[in-house]
């Protein structure tokens, strides 16, 4: 700044000078010239140059919206995967329940049969369905080989996605103790890495995660999960506790919050009797 505003009372002065001094007329016959500005200059190619401009580098605000828009592109990603998934598993489902429909049929009884042709024709369609039957078969596979490639994509773009908050998400999160099924159902999930990235640096809930049923599972993932999705509660006060109060036998009451348990310790509580 020092430098532009030197550069203009330099400029000034000059002019003023010039205006000062006295003007005499010249006689010559050579056309007259006007001396360009050094920054009018033309370049070998004739272009003027073009100064570099403090607004050509990259700005804070610049580089959020980056963020926002390539945050938002793995989402959309992430849909249109999760609709995908969504889809085979439908089409395997319906594929399954053809093909156990088909396998239902016997075979043709000879002895239920008093015309030979009949027993042919019932032999025949009994042929065909076989056949619709490995052909359903292979369609359900081909299904569900679809569903498993599209929740392995939509984990790697959440994962991607979570890594910029976790930058040691590898090390913590892979080395979670879950079983496959616990792993699958940890793949399919929105907060997918979130659950991953708790469950690593707390191994006793991954553990006690693999000892439930496939129900017991779903909602303790889902308890998990909406617990990590929403943030903590404001404190409004750094005040101690208020004492608990005594029960009558003189025996305090139970401290278990099963709102703030860990799943190890709601586990082990459920397991000793309680509802």
């Amino acid at each position: 700044m020092a430098e532009d505003v030197t550069s203009v009372e330099t400029e000034t002065v000059a002019a003023t000078a010039a205006d000062e001094a006295p003007k005499t007329e010249t006689t010559s016959d050579e056309p007259k010239t006007e001396a360009k500005a050094p920054d009018e200059a033309p370049t070998a190619d004739g272009d003027k140059p073009k100064a570099a401009k403090d607004d050509d580098a990259p700005k804070p605000d610049d580089e959020e919206a980056a963020k926002a828009s390539k945050k938002q592109s793995a989402q959309a990603r992430i849909n249109d995967l999760t609709r995908a998934r969504r889809e085979a598993e439908r089409r395997a489902e319906r594929a399954e329940k053809e093909l156990a429909d088909l396998r239902k049929k016997e075979a043709p009884d000879p002895s239920k049969y008093e015309d030979p042709d009949d027993l042919s024709n019932a032999r025949l369609n009994h042929t065909l369905d076989q056949r619709e039957a490995e052909r359903k078969e292979a369609e359900a596979k081909a299904a569900k080989e679809d569903a498993e490639t599209a929740v392995a994509e939509a984990w790697q773009e959440r994962v991607s996605n979570f890594r910029e908050t976790a930058t040691d998400f590898d090390e913590v999160a892979y080395r979670a103790p879950v079983n496959d099924e616990t792993a699958a159902d940890i793949a399919r999930l929105e907060e997918g890495p979130q659950i991953a990235y708790y469950l690593g640096k707390n191994p006793a809930e991954a553990r006690a995660l693999n000892n439930l049923s496939v129900r017991e599972r779903a909602v303790e993932l889902g308890r998990l999960a909406n617990r990590l999705s929403t943030p903590p509660p404001r404190k409004t006060s750094q005040a101690p506790e208020p004492v608990k109060p005594v029960s009558g036998n003189g025996a305090q009451s139970s401290s278990f919050d099963p709102e703030k348990a860990s799943m190890a310790e709601y586990i082990a509580k459920r397991k000793a009797g309680w509802g």
